[in-house]
């Protein structure tokens, strides 16, 4: 967490109010303070995204013409306006003007009715309005830029989380842990932690974590061992745990880690999170359950609600990749088990990556959008498309 007179620096420096001594040495200390070199990051990305925007801001003639005839109008009951059809500029002297308006109040005096004048706009006169709406205009385009940033402020800004600890001889304690700080339980304690309003993090068995990040928009934790079980609530945005080369993501799913005989099992809870592994992406739905096997690798998510047999096959191919195993797999698969089959179709040979595909069709029909050739290339926009199609199939 960054302290004020770092902020305060750090504010000085991107609005180039340091001198040259200044500016150099606070790049040098830049390279030992990650954190505040973020925050820089995301400042400049914010002064692009305004560049970016059009410097000349000018609404369209017919709006600026709506305006001034709005604020012209006058809405007095019982008066009749006289519109003269003449152009200021045609008339060559005042008294022209005068007669015609004279002619006009006779006419309608003669019906009875009160009258009033609306005379001709000049050209200077319109052109004095435009540009004063045109600047009320760029004022409330501006406001509305500095409004935006101040909630990116409020969004980004660094809270400590709140740590509740239940333990067995010591009964519950409340402490506060910040960024870069790591936590470790004990064998008998029970944890909670509370990440601001938007989610919190049970942790048990002797647990250690690292707070990486900890905004309103974004929180991560690296854990090194123990069980954690993640809770969002309903503002949650984005959350990462990332487990030896593996980065988990959800924005808004329970999911939980658990050591359990000499592994390390991860169980999604509720909609679907996402993987990151050997540079490649992944989500894993609902009910669904997989292995971590060393650094960067998993096992076949499989669902809770599959068939013992088909679980104990699952089980079987993940040790041995036997063929005839495989083919079982995808014989013995149902609507249960898609998401099962939509994993395997990137680790196996084209040969049952047609197979797999022909039997997911008969679960799920792929989308209009998507065709066999794209899915045996393994696209990866196609496989999302066709992962959502049956994620709403199975959970509709």
């Amino acid at each position: 967490m960054n302290s004020e007179k770092e902020e305060i620096l750090l504010h000085d420096y991107f609005d180039n109010l340091l001198s040259q001594d200044e500016q150099k040495e606070f790049e040098e200390y830049l390279l030992d303070n990650i954190d505040l070199a973020i925050e820089l990051g995301k400042l400049k990305n914010l002064q692009r995204n305004i560049n970016n925007l059009s410097s000349n801001f000018s609404p369209p003639d017919s709006v600026i013409e709506n305006i001034i005839n709005s604020l012209l109008e006058n809405n007095e009951q019982n008066s009749e306006i006289i519109n003269l059809d003449i152009d200021a500029n045609q008339i060559d002297n005042e008294e022209e003007l005068e007669s015609k308006i004279e002619e006009a109040k006779k006419e309608k005096k003669k019906k009875g009715k009160k009258i009033r004048v609306k005379k001709p706009i000049s050209a200077k006169t319109k052109f004095r309005l435009k540009k004063v709406l045109h600047l009320f205009l760029f004022l409330i385009f501006i406001t509305a830029i500095g409004y935006g940033y101040i909630l990116y402020k409020a969004e980004n800004k660094t809270t400590p989380w709140q740590v509740k600890i239940s333990s067995n001889n010591e009964g519950q304690q409340t402490s506060q842990i910040g960024l870069n700080s790591i936590f470790t339980t004990k064998d008998n304690e029970q944890v909670e932690i509370q990440i601001s309003d938007i989610a919190k993090i049970e942790l048990s068995e002797k647990s250690k974590i690292e707070i990486i990040e900890g905004t309103k928009s974004y929180t991560s934790i690296k854990l090194y061992n123990g069980n954690c079980t993640f809770i969002p609530e309903y503002n949650n945005q984005l959350f990462q745990l990332k487990l030896k080369n593996i980065i988990i993501s959800s924005k808004n799913s329970k999911f939980s880690v658990k050591e359990f005989n000499n592994s390390v099992k991860v169980k999604v809870e509720t909609n679907y999170i996402s993987l990151n592994l050997e540079d490649a992406d992944y989500r894993v739905p609902k009910d669904y359950e997989f292995t971590i096997l060393g650094q960067n690798k998993i096992s076949i998510p499989v669902s809770n609600n599959s068939s013992k047999q088909f679980r104990r096959l699952i089980e079987s191919y993940n040790i041995t990749e036997n063929e005839i195993v495989l083919k079982k797999i995808i014989k013995r698969s149902t609507i249960t088990d898609a998401f099962t089959l939509h994993y395997i179709l990137s680790y196996v040979t084209p040969e049952y990556r047609e197979l797999i595909i022909n039997k997911l069709q008969k679960l799920v029909p792929l989308p209009p959008s998507t065709n066999n050739e794209d899915i045996l290339m393994l696209l990866q926009e196609p496989l999302n498309a066709w992962w959502d199609e049956i994620y709403f199939s199975a959970y509709k």
